[in-house]
């Protein structure tokens, strides 16, 4: 029989990879999503101990996401010539309105129809989205004019965001995990998008278990 000191590591034992207690850990129920989209999380530092990152949601589901670390004087350059490297064109995931007019004059635009009727494919392109904060992403923009000068995707959901485990949100603002399912249902993937909703939804449900310490009722 487990003593009691045994049966406390047992349940405190945690994911290497999500940082929850295995017992409420979600990493093997990630969905096995089939479409060929190049996505880089571009993650802020301080996200990559915090629970609620939805970053990870994307990257256990889509075949093709990767994560790297922002850094500020070296992201920017390196991506783009990664990117270039394998003939890919990298495109920002960001808010077309976040800009100052005179910016959005010069800024080249995308819209889905643009990707759809590529006739390289969607696989040409190296979708970039900042895995952060609102506040940090911005900054990360900001300071970086590499960002500033890609191509940039402006993604829009008639659905307001589910995502409320962290203070300060504003109206509108998708969470990543969020972003991803607009970015699936803008290219016609609405099955994929489906599952990975439902993904995120229990995500939202065990990661109340999680903050409370409590088992999570399936």
């Amino acid at each position: 029989m487990a003593t009691q000191t045994e049966r406390k590591a047992d349940t405190d034992e945690t994911c290497g990879r999500c940082h929850w207690r295995k017992s409420v850990c979600l990493c093997h129920e990630a969905p096995e999503l089939t479409p060929r989209l190049h996505l880089l999380l571009l993650t802020h530092e301080r996200e990559f101990t915090k629970l609620s990152n939805t970053g990870r949601l994307l990257e256990a589901s889509l075949p093709h996401c990767q994560i790297e670390t922002w850094q500020r004087k070296t992201s920017g350059p390196a991506l783009i010539e990664a990117a270039k490297a394998k003939g890919q064109q990298p495109v920002l995931l960001f808010p077309l309105d976040d800009l100052a007019g005179d910016t959005l004059e010069t800024l080249e635009t995308l819209d889905q129809e643009d990707l759809l009727s590529s006739p390289r494919g969607l696989e040409h392109y190296l979708f970039i989205l900042l895995d952060g904060t609102w506040q940090q992403a911005r900054k990360m923009v900001r300071s970086s004019s590499e960002l500033q000068s890609l191509p940039r995707l402006g993604l829009s959901s008639d659905s307001p965001s589910c995502y409320d485990l962290r203070k300060n949100q504003q109206p509108g603002n998708l969470s990543t995990v969020e972003t991803g399912i607009t970015l699936l249902q803008s290219l016609g993937f609405d099955s994929s998008a489906l599952a990975l909703d439902e993904y995120f939804q229990r995500f939202l449900q065990h990661y109340e278990a999680q903050r409370s310490n409590h088992s999570c009722i399936s």
